[in-house]
């Protein structure tokens, strides 16, 4: 269930806030919303990362998603 999956992913962030999986945490939240159709949800999740993480590894990818959305 993608709910109960995002769900999951925001305990980690609440949780573990200085963990290292957070920042993965964050893209598949994003990619969830967006696979349920949720594309403000999902650009809210990856402007918050940006904001959070702006020279992490996983910020082109990110700035991709945001482009396809």
């Amino acid at each position: 269930d993608l709910s109960q999956a995002i769900g999951g992913y925001k305990d980690i962030l609440k949780q573990y806030p200085e963990s290292s999986l957070v920042p993965l945490a964050y893209m598949r939240i994003g990619t969830i919303y967006t696979k349920m159709g949720k594309r403000k949800k999902a650009l809210e999740i990856y402007e918050e990362f940006i904001l959070r993480f702006p020279k992490h590894a996983l910020t082109p990818i990110i700035r991709a998603k945001m482009e396809e959305l």
